[in-house]
């Protein structure tokens, strides 16, 4: 079920930085902007060049993907971003504004004070904690500034590089919503589909924040910038 909440901020953030210690490549910070678009043929590209990856269990890639379709995309993203009503995101490497994946809030909860973090990763910066980072700093934005009261994740039973993730960033297992997925169509099991359709659910509420052991360190790390670059 989809609310139909906003989140009401006077000044609603236009990038999260964090600086990387050691640096990845040569990227000595990670961007977490929303997203503009200029990034349409860049997510295309990502998009393509991961699809080995992210059609194991992310249904968005066994979709059409072209620069028209994602500006579309992204026009209405941007709208509902300084609207207050859905977070979509980018994850960008510096220097050189480099397009690594997405992340984002979304009203996926009756609880006005609630949002749902999503992700996704480039194949190429896989398996480096940029996934991980980015939630954290997500958590960090939801509780500390948009001082939310719950958290949530979900993903699919199969998905074990997700599942670990969530526990790098503490989330608690609430339970299993079986068949929350319809079933993948025979293009897509040919595609590489593997999910179950199973989706086990996270969440962190506010109290749970005194118990995330990284926590601290990170609302000392990361800088948090508005709309008017403060």
């Amino acid at each position: 079920m989809t609310s139909n909440h906003r989140i009401t901020l006077i000044k609603p953030p236009s990038r999260l930085v964090l600086p990387l210690e050691p640096p990845i490549e040569d990227m000595n910070e990670i961007h977490i902007r929303p997203l503009e678009i200029g990034d349409a043929a860049k997510t295309v590209v990502a998009i393509q060049e991961s699809l080995q990856d992210l059609r194991k269990f992310m249904p968005f890639a066994h979709f059409p993907q072209t620069d028209a379709l994602q500006r579309t995309r992204i026009a209405k993203a941007m709208s509902s971003y300084w609207q207050g009503l859905d977070f979509a995101m980018a994850i960008a490497g510096n220097p050189g504004n480099r397009f690594i994946g997405g992340t984002g809030f979304h009203p996926r909860a009756l609880n006005p004070r609630a949002l749902e973090i999503g992700y996704w990763v480039h194949a190429r910066y896989a398996r480096r904690g940029i996934a991980t980072m980015a939630t954290r700093c997500m958590i960090v934005l939801g509780f500390h500034y948009f001082e939310l009261e719950r958290i949530q994740c979900g993903y699919d039973l199969a998905n074990a590089a997700s599942k670990r993730v969530n526990e790098k960033c503490g989330l608690k297992i609430e339970g299993v919503m079986r068949k929350f997925l319809g079933a993948p169509t025979e293009e897509m099991l040919r595609n590489g589909w593997e999910g179950t359709g199973d989706m086990e659910l996270r969440a962190l509420v506010r109290s749970d924040v005194g118990q995330l052991a990284w926590y601290p360190a990170w609302i000392e790390r990361m800088r948090v910038y508005d709309c008017d670059g403060h």
